[in-house]
């Protein structure tokens, strides 16, 4: 499976979402994008109920429960699971959502001043992500998954320079924020893919450990954005982002020898 694809979609469906928002709310208030999202999620509900194919069962265990508490041992069989579920929690769950969440606030305060529309139409940006994300995958199979891991980081903290340094131009803004997706897409692509060489058998647990990972690091990033967009303005989020930046890159330095191992275990 193309995992670049599986990300692609993920990355997509966030961005398009604030696009899709953003035109609602400023149609036909906040509210109904509530009302609308709780009728896609029935819809959702009964696709799967009665469209999505039954899957055999592919593990051994007895029980739902053992299942569920299986999921918790990986991080004992897979030494290298907490560097991976860090690299995409930093990058795709922290900075990510402290950058997106906190363009909100700037675009609709001075010298913006932008309403839910026009915000919106700054998220189609990040859809530079979509047009990338298929090749990234590319790069595990020439076996440069490692390198361009790092390039995606440092990236990634050279688009919060950037939005701390030119924040009163819109049009550096969109640059930044299409520049930040595609290198989150990179990380996140890229750990993906890793996260599922370790393990055939083993694939929807260790998803349920990335997802959840990422949304709890996702939740803490959106809450840091508020807190820090009132301590300080765009300038302490560009700031706090930068520093995270620099912890995923400390992060990528010690955990190289750990993935390069894990990539030769895996060939021979």
């Amino acid at each position: 499976m193309n995992w670049g694809i599986v990300s692609s979609g993920i990355t997509t469906g966030i961005l398009f979402s604030r696009f899709a928002s953003g035109i609602i709310a400023g149609l036909w208030g906040w509210r109904s994008v509530y009302v609308i999202a709780a009728i896609l999620n029935l819809a959702m509900v009964l696709i799967i109920i009665f469209v999505l194919p039954k899957i055999p069962r592919k593990n051994k265990l007895e029980s739902y429960k053992k299942l569920l508490s299986s999921v918790f041992t990986t991080f004992k069989r897979h030494k290298t699971l907490p560097m991976i579920l860090l690299h995409s929690g930093l990058i795709f769950g922290l900075i990510f959502n402290i950058f997106w969440t906190s363009l909100t606030f700037l675009l609709s305060a001075e010298p913006f001043n932008y309403n839910t529309f026009q915000i919106g139409l700054v998220s189609l940006a990040g859809l530079a992500a979509a047009v990338f994300g298929v090749e990234i995958g590319k790069f595990q199979d020439k076996g440069l998954s490692i390198p361009a891991l790092g390039a995606f980081i440092v990236i990634c903290l050279v688009s919060m320079l950037c939005g701390f340094a030119f924040r009163d131009s819109i049009v550096a803004i969109v640059i930044v924020a299409a520049i930040l997706s595609v290198a989150v897409q990179g990380v996140s692509v890229l750990t993906q893919t890793r996260l599922f060489n370790l393990s055939q058998g083993e694939r929807s647990r260790l998803n349920t450990v990335f997802v959840v990972n990422n949304f709890i690091f996702g939740a803490v990033g959106s809450a840091l954005a508020s807190l820090l967009w009132s301590l300080g303005g765009w300038s302490y989020v560009m700031i706090a982002a930068s520093v995270v930046s620099v912890a995923a890159f400390i992060v990528w330095l010690f955990s190289r020898s750990k993935f390069k191992y894990a990539d030769e275990s895996l060939d021979n």
